[in-house]
C-alpha cells in the first residue's frame, strides 16, 4: 500500500517491488552508479580518441570510426541503464519513502485481514459497471478512496507495532506499576482498532451499494429480452402473467435510479469523514 501523494513514477517502482518486502534487507544501488560512471568514462575515452592526431590519417580513420561507434553504443546503453538502476534502487526508495508505503511484513495477522477487506471493497467499486460508466461520484472514487485506503494501512501498521510492543511488555512479571501504564495503552489501542474496523465497514457498505446498482443495471439489461417472454405468454393467453411481467419491468428503472443514488450518497459520506 502506497501513499497516493508519492510521484507516479516512484509509486510504480514501489508497487510489486519484492525487494521492499523486508525493510531489513535492502540491496545497494552500487550497480546503477557503476553503469553511470562507466558510461561517462566511455564518453571521455571517445572524446580523447576523436581528438587523436594520427601519423597515417588514412590508415587509422577506419579503425577510429569503428572504435567510436562501439564507444557511443556502450555509452548509450550504460548511461540509461545506470540511471534506471539508480532510480529503481530499493535503497533509494526506502531512503525517500520508508514511512510512506506499507508491506505485508509491517502488519500482523489481524491488520492484514482488515487491509485485505478494505482493498477488496475498493477493487469492487473500481471494477463495477456503474463506476466505469461514470455514474458514481468521481471525487469519492478518484481522490477519497485511495487516501482512505492509505490512511487505513498506515494506522494498521502503527497498531501492529504497538501490539507487538505490548506483547513484549507483558511477557514478564506484571507489577502494579506496569499494569497502571499498560492498561490505558491497551484500551487506547483497542479503541483505535475499533475505529479502523468501522472505516473498513464503511468501505464495504459503499461497495455493497455499488454492487446493488450493478445488479439493477444488469436487471435493466435483461429487460431487453422481455419481448420473448411476452410472446410466450401471449401464445397461451396468459393475461395475468403479462400484467405481472409489465408491472415488474416498470419498477426496474426506478430501482436502478434509486440504487445509483444510494451508491453515490455512500461515496460522498466517505468524503466527509
Amino acid at each position: 500500500m502506497v501513499d497516493p501523494d508519492i510521484p507516479d513514477d516512484d509509486k510504480r517502482r514501489i508497487i510489486g517491488n519484492n525487494a521492499l518486502a523486508d525493510r531489513r534487507v535492502v540491496p545497494s544501488s552500487a550497480s546503477g552508479w557503476l553503469g553511470i560512471i562507466a558510461g561517462l568514462l566511455l564518453i571521455l575515452i571517445l572524446i580523447a580518441v576523436s581528438q587523436e592526431v594520427a601519423l597515417d590519417r588514412m590508415t587509422l580513420i577506419g579503425g577510429t570510426a569503428t572504435l567510436s561507434v562501439l564507444l557511443v553504443g556502450a555509452a548509450a546503453v550504460g548511461l540509461p541503464w545506470g540511471r534506471f538502476a539508480v532510480l529503481s534502487s530499493p535503497a533509494r526508495l526506502v531512503r525517500l519513502y520508508q514511512d510512506r508505503y506499507v508491506v505485508p511484513a509491517d502488519l500482523d495477522r489481524s491488520a492484514r485481514l482488515l487491509l485485505d477487506r478494505a482493498g477488496h471493497a475498493v477493487e469492487t467499486v473500481y471494477a463495477s459497471r456503474v463506476n466505469q460508466m461514470g455514474w458514481l461520484d468521481p471525487v469519492a472514487n478518484d481522490v477519497v478512496l485511495p487516501r482512505r485506503l492509505w490512511e487505513i494501512a498506515r494506522v494498521l501498521r502503527t497498531q501492529s507495532e504497538l501490539r507487538a510492543e505490548h506483547a513484549r511488555a507483558t511477557g514478564g512479571v506484571l507489577t502494579p506499576e506496569l499494569r497502571a501504564v499498560l492498561e490505558p495503552q491497551l484500551a487506547a489501542l483497542r479503541r483505535s482498532a475499533g475505529e479502523v474496523t468501522g472505516q473498513v465497514a464503511a468501505l464495504e457498505a459503499y461497495a455493497r451499494r455499488v454492487q446493488a446498482a450493478d445488479a439493477a443495471l444488469h436487471a435493466e439489461d435483461l429487460l431487453r429480452s422481455n419481448d420473448k417472454y411476452r410472446d410466450l405468454l401471449a401464445h397461451t393467453d396468459d393475461l395475468e402473467g403479462l400484467r405481472d411481467l409489465a408491472s415488474r419491468a416498470h419498477g426496474v428503472g426506478a430501482v436502478l435510479a434509486s440504487s445509483v443514488r444510494e451508491a453515490v450518497a455512500a461515496g460522498r459520506t466517505l468524503a466527509v469523514h
